[in-house]
């Protein structure tokens, strides 16, 4: 049974590496670190996780596809006291690390 354990540790491992690609609301989840977006469709939100789940951890959100319409990153909650970001062309990101109280921008790139 190890051996079983193992497999499926590295495949949620590996799952939860890899980019999530959003085209409509969506709230991150914990182990959402890499986030591309898609807005051509309409303007959506994008919710952070909450702080006190994520002490230590980084966040990338990118504005990709063929986006046309702003994307929003706002914190859950109003938790920490984060400004809710826009973004609205292509290329542009938002590079956030979490201490376990707050949200600290390391990188935007507007």
């Amino acid at each position: 049974m190890p051996i079983l354990k193992e497999v499926v540790e590295a495949s949620t491992y590996a799952q939860q590496n890899q980019p999530k690609y959003v085209s409509t609301t969506y709230q991150m989840l914990p182990y959402d670190h890499s986030v591309v977006t898609d807005s051509s469709g309409d303007a959506f939100t994008i919710t952070l996780p909450p702080v006190a789940e994520c002490r230590g951890m980084s966040y990338h959100i990118s504005f990709g596809g063929s986006g046309v319409n702003a994307v929003t990153i706002a914190d859950k909650a109003d938790d920490s006291g984060y400004t809710d970001q826009t973004m609205d062309a292509v290329g542009e990101h938002i590079l956030l690390h979490c201490n376990g109280e707050r949200w600290d921008e390391t990188s935007i790139n507007e």
